[in-house]
């Protein structure tokens, strides 16, 4: 049985994928000056690991029709697009010459693919239509 949110699934996984390449490409600059203590270590692992269960959580959930996940998945997709923004604004403006090609497309990408994700899923929980036979 196919799920009527079967396209906000897909385009909020796209999101999550734009994530972690933003991730992938600040890991250097963010996370290795960071403190190196076992501490730090767990809470920042166990800090991203409740995240990215959590949207994964709903991209389950909304696959089986869950408007509650609807919403979760709106809201990691506008973390994900205020991520890309301040990204854009406040640690790499444009151009960006960290990661070069990378880094730019990984950047606007995250913030194309955070608009359209949020519009798909708003217009999902919104102006909601029958679900396929």
């Amino acid at each position: 049985m196919r799920s009527r949110y079967a396209g906000s699934v897909v385009v909020s996984a796209i999101s999550l994928l734009s994530l972690l390449s933003l991730a992938a490409l600040h890991y250097r600059d963010a996370y290795q000056p960071a403190d190196d203590s076992p501490l730090f270590l767990a809470a920042a692992a166990t800090f991203s690991l409740a995240f990215l269960a959590g949207w994964a959580w709903g991209l389950f959930s909304a696959s089986r029709g869950s408007r509650r996940a609807l919403i979760a998945l709106l809201v990691y997709d506008s973390i994900q697009l205020v991520l890309g923004l301040t990204t854009m604004i406040y640690v790499c403006p444009s151009v960006c010459r960290t990661e070069w090609p990378f880094g730019q497309v990984s950047i606007w990408g995250s913030i194309f693919v955070g608009w359209v994700s949020m519009f798909v899923l708003t217009r999902a929980l919104f102006y909601p239509r029958a679900a396929p036979p």
